[in-house]
């Protein structure tokens, strides 16, 4: 039970996690998933990449510091066929070091769609385990979710503002 409770990816982690991102901004999820990812997976190299509807490039919208910059502020991942393949399938991209990629990227998903990817420059090497994979898969799935909830209430908001005849 000790364990259980003071381990850094037990319930009550869950649930602070669950926490910090459950907010009604997009731009506010996607500044407390640095921190929460850079918590997790133990390193300071996280950042967001937007994407663009039927454009295969990414555009940064947040990151941690100058070393979680994935080469550009602006990416065209159809130069890394493997990570777009990935993240278009939903799925956590294992990046090769050799190739100047990432070492793990993680989509977030809106409408059967990926609009944003969480990038992590560097890992730990004892953080590559399955065990960590699935935890970033897992916050990957949370962060979708949170980010889905932002969506639909800002559309809401937008629509219940908006003054018909108006810009």
């Amino acid at each position: 039970e000790k364990r259980l409770l003071n381990a850094k990816s037990s319930l009550p982690k869950l649930y602070s996690v669950i926490s910090r991102i459950s907010l009604l901004e997009p731009e506010r999820i996607f500044m407390e998933v640095l921190r929460v990812v850079s918590e997790i997976m133990e390193t300071g190299t996280v950042s967001v990449y937007g994407m663009s509807k039927n454009s295969t490039y990414s555009r940064l919208i947040t990151s941690l510091n100058e070393e979680s910059v994935f080469q550009e502020k602006s990416v065209d991942l159809s130069h890394y066929p493997g990570l777009l393949a990935a993240i278009e399938k939903g799925e956590v991209y294992r990046g090769n070091r050799w190739n100047a990629e990432p070492a793990l990227v993680a989509p977030v998903i809106y409408h059967n769609e990926c609009v944003a990817m969480i990038v992590i420059q560097t890992v730990p090497f004892e953080k590559l385990s399955l065990y960590q994979i699935n935890l970033l898969r897992t916050l990957s799935i949370l962060v979708s979710e949170m980010v889905a909830r932002a969506m639909e209430y800002e559309v809401l908001i937008r629509e219940k503002r908006y003054v018909e005849g108006t810009d």
